[in-house]
């Protein structure tokens, strides 16, 4: 298996099919969740934290892929690789003409080859998340989170002004579910 392929493997091996927030949509093992606004992962900036996450993790490369197999039936599924590459090198795969993919997606996730950190978000519901399989890897991403502006999910409802939950917001116990299901010290695995 190359490596783009066991980064993609990764990715399918780290959500839940089917599964949507508020709950859990990672599979057991996951810890250390931090949510960030979903449209850092759908831009160039997210390219330059993978980057970063690669050389943390000393990874080959990362890929970013539609998870619901695309629902825009001029869209077809897509993986961006990101082989520690420019941001601007990184995107221009994914312009076909004046379309960009990847903000025409229901659901994107991300990771590495080495599996170390999943990120994933629903552009709908305007939350991203990022977790990591282990506390080291985590520990070592604290300037790569500062940059998402990723914070604990009762961190974010807390923040003045917080765009991560503005559509959450809507919808009458949504925020209990995320927070039962992403509080700190919870493990992925244990929800619904």
């Amino acid at each position: 298996m190359d490596m783009y392929a066991k980064a993609v493997d990764n990715i399918s091996q780290a959500l839940v099919s089917g599964r949507t927030f508020p709950n859990q949509v990672l599979t057991p093992g996951w810890g250390h969740f931090r949510f960030f606004d979903d449209d850092v992962m759908r831009s160039r900036a997210f390219v330059g934290v993978t980057n970063q996450l690669l050389e943390l993790e000393n990874a080959a490369c990362a890929c970013m892929v539609n998870v619901d197999g695309g629902t825009n039936a001029e869209i077809e599924p897509r993986i961006l690789r990101l082989h520690r590459r420019s941001p601007s090198e990184a995107f221009d795969q994914v312009t076909q003409g004046s379309v960009n993919w990847v903000t025409c997606m229901v659901s994107l996730g991300a990771s590495s080859d080495l599996g170390g950190w999943c990120a994933y978000c629903e552009p709908m519901a305007e939350i991203a998340v990022i977790a990591f399989r282990s506390s080291a890897l985590y520990e070592r991403a604290g300037d790569v989170l500062a940059e998402l502006q990723a914070r604990t999910v009762t961190q974010q409802l807390a923040a003045p002004q917080t765009w991560v939950f503005e559509h959450a917001a809507m919808n009458p116990g949504y925020f209990d579910r995320l927070v039962a299901e992403y509080s700190e010290g919870a493990e992925a695995g244990h929800g619904a």
